[in-house]
């Protein structure tokens, strides 16, 4: 019997609208829940998932300054203004209600929760943000060696 290779879980809002299904790589999409390894698909973390879409009508974002991130200040992203803090109260709903559930347990969080700072990874290739950036939904995010799928869940219902 082989072992499964753990799976590396987050949940984003995708910029590009993708359908659900496997891709290569993440869409451009903004990080509501940072890359957690599990050992086993999500499942058990979706009902929740669902359960806060349901709860949270969808809004309007606009892109912010370019910046640059990660320890050698070289990964080139775009802020996101949320002057209505809908998108980072959505994100700590999302990590209250997971870690509730042990699912943040010996992560690095450090950018997490109050320290939550939305935005878009970016290179000079990718085409400019909309000018309005509309959440009507969230996706979940799951890549192993077998594949990456994206699932999509819809706000406010």
């Amino acid at each position: 019997m082989s072992e499964r290779k753990p799976g590396k879980f987050l949940v984003l809002h995708d910029i590009e609208q993708m359908p659900d299904g496997l891709y290569d790589a993440t869409p451009r999409d903004i990080t509501l829940l940072p890359p957690i390894k599990l050992n086993e698909p999500p499942f058990d973390y979706i009902q929740d998932i669902q359960e806060i879409a349901a709860h949270t009508q969808p809004f309007d974002i606009t892109p912010g300054e370019k910046d640059l991130f990660g320890p050698n200040n070289d990964i080139e992203v775009q802020k996101i203004n949320d002057p209505e803090l809908n998108l980072k109260t959505l994100h700590i709903r999302l990590l209250n209600q997971l870690g509730i559930r042990g699912l943040a347990a010996g992560q690095r969080l450090e950018y997490e929760g109050e320290n939550y700072n939305p935005h878009s990874t970016t290179t000079s290739s990718m085409p400019k943000l909309p000018r309005v950036i509309p959440v009507s939904n969230i996706s979940w995010y799951y890549a192993t060696a077998e594949g990456k799928w994206l699932t999509r869940i819809t706000l406010g219902k």
